[in-house]
């Protein structure tokens, strides 16, 4: 959902949220909704607003209360807004907006291996991938011949321990490599073992 062109300010994302509660109409057990201002989050893209129902904010009768209202990310460069999901905590879904783009969706380890330096050893990294991985033998040497002419790979894992474990391990055998996170199966090949 977008509200505008960026550069959003905390009142403008507050009344964009307002505006979205009341286009869902009023709900019928529970009536109108409400901005709960003392819990707005400030985020490192901009705000995650939570809401209740007005008549419990008014009552404290729990049978009042909203289920499974989730709050509601605003990202102020360029006015969207995304719900987040009450199963984790917010920080979570705002990790994966960060990461993916999707507050839903969780970020995978990639390993980009973009070069090497002198004395590298390329016999010893196609084995370490081939050996780690899923690539197999001619793909590890298509992925470790291309760090040789200076065009990066993209390699995604299952999970970040494992990526940085074998980050360490060609970074040791003279390669030039780091770990990232990004959507799954974003412009990376699956190297998943």
């Amino acid at each position: 959902m977008r509200t505008g062109g960026g550069d959003m300010k905390l009142h403008e994302a507050r009344r964009a949220v307002e505006a979205y509660l009341e286009s869902l109409g009023s709900v019928e057990i529970s009536g109108e909704l409400a901005i709960l201002d003392e819990h707005t989050l400030e985020v490192a893209c901009g705000w995650v607003f939570f809401y209740q129902s007005k008549r419990f904010l008014q009552t404290n009768e729990i049978g009042d209360a909203l289920a499974g209202n989730a709050p509601i990310l605003v990202d102020s460069r360029d006015d969207s807004m995304h719900i987040t999901g009450t199963a984790r905590r917010v920080d979570y879904y705002v990790q994966n907006y960060l990461d993916t783009g999707d507050t839903h969706v969780e970020a995978v380890p990639v390993l980009v291996l973009s070069g090497w330096r002198v004395g590298a050893k390329k016999v010893s990294a196609t084995r370490l991938l081939n050996r780690e991985t899923n690539l197999g033998l001619k793909r590890s040497k298509q992925c470790i011949d291309h760090a040789l002419e200076g065009v990066a790979t993209r390699l995604q894992l299952s999970d970040f321990g494992e990526a940085e474990r074998i980050r360490a391990s060609l970074d040791e055998l003279g390669w030039d490599v780091s770990v990232e996170r990004d959507a799954p199966n974003g412009e990376s090949i699956d190297a998943s073992a």
